[in-house]
């Protein structure tokens, strides 16, 4: 499959192919049919990676980082939250959304960092 980018949703293109590998190029060929556009919409999946799948024990003044791989079309909304609060990007809290890795990085941890983490992917 081949994804083309800047392409509008409910609009009719024709598109001629050609194939080429170490030998050389193919001769092009047009589609049979027109192709209508739509975007295909996927729900969000996240995959946690192994070691922050259960309980996760950080001394203090250390690094708490929970990452993970998140999947969907359009890509996912990411929110982080922990007793109930919204976790946003501070002086000692990170959130990276490189997709499809996502991470929570809390520098320096404290006792009042304990408690579950709870991560929501919407699209």
């Amino acid at each position: 499959a081949f994804r083309v980018h800047g392409l509008i949703e409910g609009n009719e293109y024709r598109f001629r192919i050609k194939a080429e590998n170490i030998v050389g190029e193919g001769e092009p060929r047009e589609l049979p049919e027109s192709v209508i556009t739509k975007d295909i919409l996927h729900p969000p999946e996240l995959e946690l990676d192994i070691v922050c799948r259960e309980l996760v024990t950080v001394r203090v003044g250390q690094t708490i980082n929970i990452t993970g791989r998140v999947k969907g079309r359009p890509d996912p909304e990411i929110t982080w939250s922990t007793e109930g609060k919204i976790l946003s990007d501070e002086k000692r809290v990170k959130m990276n959304n490189d997709y499809p890795v996502i991470q929570l990085l809390i520098k320096e941890a404290t006792r009042a960092d304990h408690g579950k983490y709870i991560i929501v992917a919407k699209n």
